[in-house]
């Protein structure tokens, strides 16, 4: 690496500590990787998103209760999101 290149990286380091991140290198499963990397993208994003997700990653560390998915949806940003449920009875044909 050339000098500029390592200042280039020490500099764009120091901003991101100025943004309060800091630089971490993890060993994880392949199978893993995309899930941690989406999992710290969502972090870095902050909001409620951001948020929930600490929840939930804390709840399920400290090994209290996990959530059950009538909780999970609860949690989810679903408000703009409309659903249509069928009323009709019987047998439905599920294709798979």
């Amino acid at each position: 690496m050339t000098p500029s290149q390592k200042k280039a990286v020490q500099r764009h380091r120091a901003r991101q500590k100025q943004k309060g991140l800091e630089r971490m290198e993890l060993a994880v499963p392949q199978q893993d990787r995309n899930t941690l990397r989406r999992v710290a993208s969502r972090l870095r994003e902050g909001g409620d998103d951001a948020d929930r997700l600490r929840m939930v990653i804390a709840s399920a560390l400290a090994g209290e209760e996990l959530i059950n998915f009538k909780q999970f949806l609860e949690m989810a940003p679903l408000e703009d999101l409309e659903f249509e449920r069928s009323t009709e009875a019987g047998i439905r044909d599920i294709g798979f």
